[in-house]
């Protein structure tokens, strides 16, 4: 199988200040998983990793960079899914 010549780090998480990678939680949750346990867990985990990271110097700073990037006009909606 042919490497990525890309790092698996979001563009958005390359700012000198937020030095995030979820690859290696992700990628343990991308495999199949056969047991309700095991997804709780990953899930439980994933939630801690977000809810760290969300704590983290310049988090805030972060997301309302995104969300002036998006340029949505004031009164639009939005949804988040969350990917």
């Amino acid at each position: 199988m042919a490497r990525p010549k890309r790092s698996p780090r979001a563009p958005m998480l390359k700012l000198s200040f937020s030095p995030l990678d979820f690859m290696p939680t992700l990628s343990r949750s991308l495999g199949p998983m056969s047991k309700e346990q095991e997804r709780e867990h990953a899930t439980d985990g994933l939630i801690a990793l977000l809810d760290a990271a969300d704590r983290l110097p310049g988090a805030a700073g972060l997301r309302a960079r995104s969300y002036e990037l998006l340029g949505v006009a004031p009164g639009a909606a939005v949804v988040d899914v969350g990917c």
